[in-house]
């Protein structure tokens, strides 16, 4: 049940048709972290459930109204986290992360971002936020970054994850 409506600007008017004519993972952005302290999936669940009740873009979804393209805003929507495996006769940890980066997201279905979290990546572990470019932008990256750091309370080292390392 959306518990408001906001109209989508005409820049994510043009990301919602690119992503009907087939261009649907072209808008993801991706971010990830080292994590220099054991992980725990339920205190990642916890963190990841303040951002998403701080931030009402990562409970949004995009649909037609007779008034246009808006964003549905849920009055909740979780921010589904996966745990992977990589290296050690496993994917590799760029490719599970590439995978994870590329995977489309359903424009009508909160949240449009999804976290990853390898606990026993090598060199420690990691946890990812995959995120539709509809709902942020780097600037905005920076204050989940910062707010899901605040909310873990603990020290992370970023990767920076480019294009061409997709």
């Amino acid at each position: 049940m959306a518990a408001s409506s906001i109209p989508a600007s005409p820049g994510v008017q043009r990301l919602w048709l690119l992503d009907q004519l087939g261009l649907r993972s072209a808008y993801n952005i991706a971010a990830a972290w080292r994590v220099g302290h054991p992980v725990e999936p339920d205190r990642i669940r916890i963190a990841l459930d303040t951002l998403a009740d701080r931030h009402a873009m990562l409970r949004a979804g995009l649909h037609h109204s007779p008034a246009g393209l808006r964003f549905e805003v849920s009055s909740s929507a979780r921010i589904p986290i996966e745990v992977a495996v990589a290296g050690d006769g496993t994917p590799a940890l760029a490719d599970v992360m590439a995978e994870f980066a590329l995977r489309p997201f359903d424009l009508t279905s909160p949240p449009l971002a999804r976290a990853l979290l390898v606990p026993d990546a090598p060199d420690g572990a990691v946890l990812a936020l995959t995120l539709h470019h509809s709902v942020t932008d780097g600037r905005s990256l920076e204050v989940l970054e910062s707010d899901l750091a605040e909310s873990l309370s603990g020290a992370s080292e970023r990767i920076v994850v480019t294009g061409s390392d997709l």
